[in-house]
Formats: structure tokens, sequence, C-alpha cells
């Protein structure tokens, strides 16, 4: 295919993505010789969500019908990208075709929007819950996902650039499957796989929309679904019935998926999770892959606050040029994935992105020298013989925030030996007292117990949700005042919604225990430690290097 041959509008795309040969602008459209235009409506756009042209009904003005609203589109144009594998080689080259949905009319050709995902917590739980009993773990892709949703409204657009009816210039499309772009567009699809997986036999869970489970006499099957990425584990007979249903990928067992490396050694029933390869991507992307090395997230002792803010209109602008928000926004998508030890400190420096200031800036970059040093780190789950149980860790920083004066709270769970959920916060109220401050951070974590003990109760792989889940807190007065049913004269102002603990415990969803300070593996979600304390606390939540090459 000769460039004399293509639609003005791909030229151009060709030019700007910096293609290095029409070889890989015709891998994106299939390797076809044929003319794009004569080849693209018969590529899984055309085969999955073909649409018939309708004769005009009434006056059209530029094409478009009066009293219908018509959608344009953009036929490769923006969404034009590489798809990498966990080392970042490129893999595959992707184009589509996508309405221009931000013209749609609420209530005239959509309505409801959401769309649930798997929750990056669910993901962790099976994967401890894997490395336990030795699950086999698949991976799938779902090709295309969006155009097989179906639609329930009337949703027309205008014929394609390039892709135009010469003896129908005048008609119009009338969209018999969903296509991208669109608004509802994720929901039809998760509504249609929804409905298709049931068939199979599978259950959806009540506490995450997204897993699915089916129980056969002793097997044992979890599906996991984000989007159009999907994991199998325990049982692969899915895969037929998928693969019937859908245009499928299988890419064999699971070794990377949303940016997460999956590292396995069945012999020694272990899971590890690492983002190196995105970490090293965004340590280029804010030119820190040459910097120096940290040795922990948040210098010990450190102070932020509004005070640090620039005043000055020219400060102001000074900071303006600086990548704050984006920086924080990619640390928070590592901490989120796999990195609970940078919990705290992406915390902290989050609350400035309005009007950040050099030290706080200072403070962004300190994690990612941090990142740097340990981007080769695991989150491990397994090596263990032990019953596989949820172990609960809570702590507050009392009055940390030195503008408002509110407290810092932190917990984390751990199953087979890593962490499955995690969180740093600074509390909603004002604490008068480390007490007050520890017992609102223990009512947090037991809320989220609550969850995870449905969650794993439903799951019926894990034996040990039939007792309640421990948590642990190293403030006894906290203990004291969880386990106490009857008002005190201490906590008479603490908010109703703090009490819910002990609702939480006296219906044996969790028991809650003192822990000494210095075991208490929350510790640094809630405060700037120093180096071998921090270490330390992060191997015990399973954050551990592994070598990954045997």
């Amino acid at each position: 295919m000769c460039l004399d041959e293509m639609p003005k509008f791909l030229v151009a795309l060709v030019k700007r993505c910096a293609l290095s040969s029409l070889h890989e602008y015709d891998s994106v459209l299939g390797g076809t010789s044929q003319k794009c235009c004569t080849y693209v409506p018969r590529h899984s756009c055309g085969r999955e969500c073909a649409w018939p042209l309708r004769l005009p009904i009434g006056v059209f003005v530029g094409g478009r019908q009066r009293g219908v609203s018509t959608l344009r589109c953009n036929l490769l144009g923006e969404v034009f990208k590489k798809k990498t594998d966990m080392d970042g080689n490129v893999h595959t080259f992707k184009a589509r075709l996508v309405a221009k949905g931000f013209t749609q009319t609420h209530g005239i050709d959509y309505d409801e929007t959401f769309s649930p995902v798997a929750m990056l917590k669910s993901i962790r739980i099976l994967m401890a819950i894997s490395a336990y009993f030795n699950y086999e773990i698949w991976q799938m892709d779902v090709k295309t996902a969006f155009l097989n949703g179906k639609l329930t409204e009337d949703v027309y657009m205008e014929q394609p650039e390039g892709f135009e009816d010469p003896e129908n210039p005048n008609k119009v499309c009338k969209l018999l499957k969903s296509i991208y772009g669109l608004k509802q567009a994720s929901r039809s699809w998760n509504l249609h796989f929804d409905e298709r997986i049931k068939e199979f036999g599978f259950a959806k869970s009540e506490f995450e929309p997204c897993v699915y489970t089916k129980f056969s006499g002793s097997i044992v099957t979890f599906l996991v679904l984000y989007v159009d990425d999907i994991l199998l584990i325990g049982n692969d007979s899915v895969k037929s019935w998928l693969s019937r249903c859908f245009q499928m990928k299988d890419l064999g067992e699971a070794a990377y998926i949303l940016g997460i490396k999956i590292y396995r050694n069945r012999s020694k029933r272990l899971i590890g999770l690492s983002q190196s390869t995105y970490i090293d991507k965004i340590l280029k992307r804010f030119r820190m892959d040459e910097s120096k090395k940290g040795f922990i997230p948040m210098q010990h002792g450190i102070v932020l606050s509004k005070t640090q803010c620039p005043v000055s209109s020219q400060d102001q602008d000074k900071m303006k040029l600086v990548p704050y928000a984006s920086a924080i926004g990619s640390i928070m998508y590592a901490m989120l994935c796999t990195r609970p030890d940078v919990a705290y400190s992406v915390s902290v420096t989050s609350r400035y992105q309005q009007n950040p200031g050099e030290p706080h800036w200072v403070a962004v970059k300190n994690i990612l020298k941090y990142l740097r040093r340990t981007k080769d780190m695991f989150l491990v789950f397994g090596g263990s013989e032990d019953e596989i149980s949820v172990n609960g860790y809570s702590d507050a920083s009392f009055q940390t925030d030195r503008d408002d004066f509110r407290s810092q709270s932190g917990y984390v769970f751990t199953l087979n030996g890593g962490a499955i959920s995690w969180k740093s916060s600074k509390q909603d109220t004002i604490a008068d007292s480390t007490t007050e401050a520890e017992y609102i951070a223990a009512s947090d974590a037991a809320k989220e117990a609550v969850w995870l003990r449905n969650f794993l109760s439903d799951l019926r792989v894990v034996a040990s949700v039939s007792r309640p889940i421990d948590i642990l807190c190293d403030n006894s007065g906290a203990v004291a005042q969880a386990k106490e049913p009857r008002e005190h004269h201490k906590s008479r102002h603490v908010l109703r919604k703090y009490h819910l603990i002990r609702e939480i415990i006296g219906r044996r969803d969790v028991r809650i225990y003192k822990i000494p300070t210095e075991e208490n593996v929350a510790d640094p979600l809630t405060k700037s430690l120093a180096r071998v304390k921090h270490e330390a606390h992060a191997n015990s939540i399973g954050m551990q290097y592994l070598d990954a090459s045997s």
C-alpha cells in the first residue's frame, strides 16, 4: 500500500505516529495489501457491529436527519497506539473506529453508563489463594470487547470518513451493536458478558461484581473480569465456551496483567507481583531514571504543610511548570497495585496538588528515588505451610497534619504472607487523644474486615473465615473502647459512626487484640520511619526481592 492510495487523514496519521514502515501500518489493518477503504469494514469492527445504511425519513441537512441525533466518529484518529508486553516490547499495533460519544444526549441515545471492574484487592486475594492451593492461573483477552454489547437505544452515526458509500452519501448508520466511544459501550459489554458467563454455570459474587465462581464437585473455578482482560483460576474448561461466545485471545499462563508482572515458583508455592516495567516508565517520564537511589519513601521526621505553598505569582508560575499532579497519579497506581510501602508518602504529598511548593516537589521526587532503588521488589504471597488466614493491623499517628491537626489512619490486611488490602488516609475529624485516633483507625479497619470476610466466604475455599478476623492494634485504650459496649465519659463525644466497630465485634465478624508497637506492621502507613524499621515492616507484609530469572 502506498501513501497515494490512502485518504488524507490516514496519511497524516502515519506521519504523526512516526511509523518506521508501511509494514507497520499494514499490521494495524491486518496485514492486507488491499486499500484500507475496502478492508476495514470487513475487519473486527465491521464483522462484530455491522450497521445497515438507513434510508432517510424526512429532510436531511448536511447528512443529518431532523429530529434524530446523529453521531460523528473518528476512524483510527487519536486512538492509534502500540501495545507492549511485560518487558516493554511492542507486540501489537492497535487502531479503533470510535464514535464521538461526547455528542450523545442523555435520555435519547443513552441512559445508564456505569460499568464495574474488578477491584485490585480482589485480584490480590485470588493470587494469595492460588499460591496456597497451587491453582493454575490462565489469562485471556476479549478482542474488540465493546463491539459485543447490545444496544437498547436507537443510535445513529454518520458514515466514517474515507469509507462513505458513494451511491448513498446522505444515508446514516444505525448501529446494531455497541461501538467504541459510546457512553454506554462499557456497560453494554459488561451486561452481555454477565449474561453469557452465567449460561455456563458461573455465579457472580455478591460482594465483587466482576468475580465469578463455579463449583462442580471438588473442581473450583474463579473468573476475574477487568473490562476485557480475564483471569481464569483453577479450571480452564470455560475457555472453549468463551471462544464460542466471543473472539478470544488465549494468552496461556498468566504472566502480565494491568501492568503487573506475575511471577510463580511452583515448587515453593510462591506468587510475586511486580511493577518494575511500569516504574521504569514513570521514572523516565519524570526524568528520574538516572537520579540517586533513595532508601525510604519519605525522610524520617519531615513535615509538610500549606505554609510551604508558593504565595507570590512568580513562584506559583514557576511551580505550574512542575508535573506534580501527574507524578502523584503515576505513583498512586503503583501504590494501589503492589506497593503498600509508599502509601503514607503518597497520602501526604497528594494533599498539595492544587498549589504545590518546592518542598512538596522534593518529597515527591524522594518517593521516585525510593522506587528506583526498590523497583525490582515483589509483593509476595506464599512460602508457608501454615493455615491460610487473614490478619489485620491497625494504627494511627496523632495530629500529624500541621494545617488542620487531624490524625493519620492506616491499616493493612495480609493473606498467605502478603498484603491484600491497605489504606493510609487522613481522618475525617479531629481526635483529641491518641486513644481516640487509634479507635477511629480501628473502626475503619473493622469495616474493611467485614468485606474481606464476606468476599472470602463467597469464594468457599478459605476455611478460616468461619472464625472472626483478628485486628491487631497497639493502643490498649482503643482496644478496651472497642470491646466495651457501654458509653464511656472519655468517648462520649466520638461520632456515632465510629462505634460501628462495637457491633462488628459483637456479631463476631472481628476480634481485636493489643500488639506491641514494634510488631505493628501498619506503622509505616501512618508515619515516616527510619530505614531499618521501614524495611522490616515492609518485609513482614510481603515486600521482598525474588530471583525472577529462576
